[in-house]
């Protein structure tokens, strides 16, 4: 049976250290930070100290001759052989400090440093007027010059013996990544350069580390649709497949179809015309399934680069009664390239709407405007107002207004599927764009917008 003990340590402002058994000393960082100020001078600045068993006091490490931030101390131990072939042992402190790499004690950013370890008659000879002076720090890291101003987080070192004498492993956490140190930490310490001239340190190596998980913030998030405030255009036609009027609406920059349910499937007691709207599900084996709600175009997630604006039905008086395939004209921004300098443009499309049609705007080879895009000057269709596009009653005609002011028509090509997947607007060149006479024969001026 093993009893532990815990013994108290006398210091009272002691934030984390190290302990070296050889010495008998502590190594610690001293106060705590008020702020994340970095570059930070004064007198709750991090510093590090030292104090040794049987001692009655602590010595400053770093107070004396840097006053910004010095903290998080670690040691390490070189085994080296001396000149009659016994075994010899030097110390080192590896600590952080937001000094200067170049030895001039300006404040800069966080890098890792180290210094020899002083002996205990060192730190309480009470030479230099009583004050412990370190006389040699060595920078290790350069990473302000070599991270873009990044500042080192924090850092690890343990030995590696596996990879041969006096080798040490250090890992590095610089912003949101773990690297690790490249340098050879013995031929770095027993360097006698001085510290000015010691530059060109090689970058840290990236540790390849990948995790995976379905992390909450990449989740996709489903944001509850109000109708009254989403919905910027709504239309309605007949579903050839239920037989019963389904709605075309645009929400958010994307294109659904909706089914029309009554009110009997709300459960409203008070509703007095059920018996207008009872068909809410399918007919024969399918009377179970409700009605479906599908999502139109863009067909794929594609970062906002298709924004649908409105969204119309086009009558087919003659082939509805014929095919259950259903038409829209779409006004959207969409960029055909996949370059990204290349501005997205309005253009009209005409796209299919119905239950077993592909999703629309997939492929950018595949849907291509029926109107000229790019400015007025150009030629193109401009800036459209969304609420002024009408579609007349035979389906040939579409009619909007612009931000020129100008009312403009056109004849919505015809359109056919290329194949039985994929569909496209057939136009193999834009449509002409008729811009209506500025007055009427009375003179009255003609205001491209409507209410």
């Amino acid at each position: 049976q093993v009893a532990l003990g815990m013994s108290s340590i006398p210091l009272s402002q002691a934030l984390n250290g190290v302990y070296h058994s050889d010495s008998k000393c502590w190594y610690f960082t001293r106060f705590k930070q008020s702020s994340n100020t970095i570059r930070y001078v004064g007198g709750t600045a991090e510093s590090l100290w030292a104090y040794c068993e049987g001692q009655d006091r602590a010595i400053s490490l770093t107070a004396e001759d840097y006053i910004g931030t010095s903290k998080n101390p670690k040691i390490v131990t070189l085994h080296l052989e001396g000149g009659g072939g016994e075994h010899v042992h030097e110390h080192y402190l590896l600590f952080q400090s937001d000094r200067d790499t170049s030895g001039t004690l300006e404040a800069s950013t966080m890098n890792l440093f180290a210094t020899r370890l002083p002996t205990v008659p060192e730190l309480y000879s009470g030479n230099n007027g009583g004050a412990y002076r370190m006389t040699r720090v060595i920078p290790l890291t350069q990473v302000s010059c070599q991270f873009n101003g990044m500042s080192l987080q924090e850092y690890s070192v343990s030995p590696s013996p596996e990879e041969g004498h006096n080798r040490f492993t250090i890992i590095l956490r610089i912003g949101a990544d773990l690297y690790r140190w490249n340098g050879d930490l013995q031929s770095v310490l027993q360097n006698n350069q001085p510290q000015s001239t010691r530059s060109n340190l090689p970058p840290p190596t990236l540790l390849p580390i990948k995790v995976y998980s379905d992390f909450h913030e990449q989740q996709e998030r489903l944001l509850p649709v109000m109708s009254s405030i989403d919905a910027n255009s709504m239309d309605a036609f007949d579903n050839a497949v239920t037989m019963k009027p389904s709605t075309l609406i645009g929400v958010r920059g994307q294109l659904f179809v909706a089914p029309v349910i009554s009110r009997s499937e709300l459960d409203d007691d008070d509703y007095e015309d059920d018996a207008l709207l009872d068909h809410d599900t399918y007919n024969g084996a399918g009377m179970n399934m409700p009605l479906r709600r599908y999502r139109v175009a863009p067909g794929t997630m594609n970062g906002g680069m298709v924004r649908v604006l409105t969204a119309s039905h086009v009558p087919m008086p003659q082939e509805e009664d014929e095919t259950i395939r259903r038409l829209a004209v779409v006004l959207a921004t969409y960029s055909t390239s996949e370059e990204e300098e290349e501005p997205a443009e309005q253009g009209f499309y005409l796209i299919e709407i119905h239950a077993d049609a592909a999703p629309s705007f997939v492929d950018p080879t595949k849907h291509e405007p029926f109107t000229a895009i790019g400015s007025v000057t150009d030629g193109g269709l401009g800036s459209v107002y969304a609420n002024t596009v009408s579609v007349s009653p035979c389906g040939r005609r579409l009619a909007w207004s612009d931000t020129d002011g100008r009312i403009c028509v056109t004849t919505l090509p015809f359109y056919s599927a290329n194949n039985e997947t994929t569909t496209t607007t057939n136009a193999t060149s834009t449509t002409k764009i008729h811009v209506l006479k500025s007055t009427t024969v009375q003179q009255h001026p003609l205001v491209g917008t409507r209410e």
